[in-house]
């Protein structure tokens, strides 16, 4: 065969396959204008890979954490690798592959993702994994977390998937085709607009009333008064069980001291004639002790299923969630990188102080710090009237920065990260980002006060 011939076949494949290629990109969904965004997990693959501090994790990170705050008050750098409903096992495998970029010196796990303990969606586990280069690690995690009803083909080629989107395409499409659209800095999705929580909002009575100072206060005298009253019951119930031995002792030497006066005859006359009532007695009582056995049983029986429905029954985190927790663990022990657990102060889905229980156990038995944002909302000053933009499930960029800046002290307090400020070429860099935050702000304010509403935004 002729080298002409073998390079216009070769030219021909290479055609073929990038307009292949092309024509899958037009077709996958975008997500452009949604929170979903669609490019969260390319976006990384863009940015200067020096990070100090790395955060893994679902929109609970991405969402109420502002990393230009952790520059501009702590000189701290910083990325967030998140998507929304991201699972643990996608975690792992992101900071697994991040670390072939860059080592940094914490990394920040968000444990709400340990609630789930398989897939939920397909949808969610492509925003996650449609964008990620093509790797080991990508491969583990598509295995990791298709549906039962999904096939690994369809993620290596998703053109399989999306075809019938053909009939479907939209001025969006074309649009995001060739431009592109971050709507993130350093992984960060900020939002200004307002709208407060309410009490109820999402099923609770008072679900953000609880985690107060004068709440958690209010918890800790209960539980003193409890212990106080059970040991003061302890005690009460120790003399009543005296008390009462020593009366049947007094009655039984009284009664003996009468038995020995009377004569022997009497009480044996007595006792012929009395022992037919005795026996309708004896009938009487086991009567009576039966039907008060049954009382009691049903008593019980009422009293469990009373408690029954007034206690929620919480299972513990999934046994699969925490094995990646563990593998996310044994990774940066490895490449020595200090691991932080947060909470963030999302109002939804709960939080049980079950599974709050489960991770301070946990974060003491393998000595990592955590920090419970629910348990710090007086002392940040986050205020749910006006620094959340969805009544409560995520943080507005005002309650952002505060969730940020507890963080950079907290991160500088219990690990000595560098302040960087000084650093001309960093400093650059974090300038720019800065910059590009200050123009998205102006434009989101721009939008509310000419709508009402942020349009181009969610």
């Amino acid at each position: 065969m002729k080298f002409k011939e073998i390079f216009k076949r070769v030219v021909s494949v290479a055609v073929a396959v990038a307009l292949l290629l092309s024509l899958q990109r037009l077709l996958q969904p975008k997500y452009a204008t949604s929170l979903r965004e669609g490019s969260y997990t390319s976006q990384y693959y863009d940015e200067e890979k020096d990070h100090q501090v790395l955060m893994v994790g679902d929109c609970e990170l991405y969402e109420n954490f502002d990393p230009i705050t952790l520059w501009n008050n702590y000189g701290i750098t910083s990325y967030i690798r998140g998507n929304a409903q991201q699972l643990t096992w996608q975690s792992y495998y992101l900071l697994k592959e991040a670390l072939k970029y860059e080592k940094p010196e914490v990394v920040v796990f968000n444990v709400m993702e340990l609630s789930s303990d398989e897939p939920e969606k397909e949808e969610y586990n492509r925003l996650v994994l449609d964008n990620m280069k093509w790797s080991k690690e990508k491969v583990d995690a598509i295995n990791a977390s298709m549906m039962e009803d999904e096939e690994f083909i369809d993620y290596l080629f998703p053109i399989l998937r999306y075809h019938s989107r053909i009939t479907e395409l939209t001025s969006e499409d074309f649009d995001y085709y060739f431009k592109g659209k971050n709507n993130t800095i350093a992984g960060y999705y900020m939002r200004m607009d307002t709208k407060p929580y309410e009490v109820g909002a999402w099923g609770d009575e008072n679900y953000v009333g609880k985690y107060t100072d004068e709440a958690l206060a209010s918890k800790e005298n209960a539980q003193e008064e409890s212990e106080n009253e059970e040991q003061i019951a302890n005690t009460d119930e120790a003399e009543e069980e005296w008390s009462a031995e020593a009366d049947v002792d007094e009655a039984e030497e009284e009664w003996s001291a009468e038995a020995d006066v009377e004569e022997e005859e009497e009480w044996s006359a007595e006792a012929d004639s009395d022992e037919g009532w005795s026996a309708e007695a004896d009938g009487d009582e086991s009567s009576e002790e039966e039907w008060s056995a049954e009382a009691d049983v049903e008593e019980d029986e009422e009293f469990d299923d009373e408690s029954d429905e007034e206690t929620e029954e919480v299972e513990p985190l999934g046994e699969n969630s925490m094995h990646y927790l563990d593998l996310i663990r044994t990774l940066c022990e490895e490449n020595d990188i200090e691991l932080l657990l947060v909470k963030a102060p999302s109002v939804s889905p709960k939080w049980y102080d079950e599974w709050d229980e489960e991770i301070v156990e946990y974060a003491d038995k393998y000595n990592l710090n955590y920090i419970n944002y629910l348990n710090l909302v007086d002392e940040i000053g986050i205020d749910y009237t006006t620094d959340t933009y969805d009544e409560g499930l995520h943080m507005n960029y005002q309650g952002a920065l505060k969730c940020a800046d507890y963080l950079g002290q907290y991160l500088t307090e219990n690990y000595n990260l560098k302040d960087l400020c000084l650093d001309k070429e960093i400093s650059k860099v974090w300038e720019e980002k800065a910059k590009q935050q200050e123009e998205l702000k102006e434009a989101q304010l721009q939008e509310l006060d000419k709508y009402g509403e942020l349009r181009s935004y969610k």
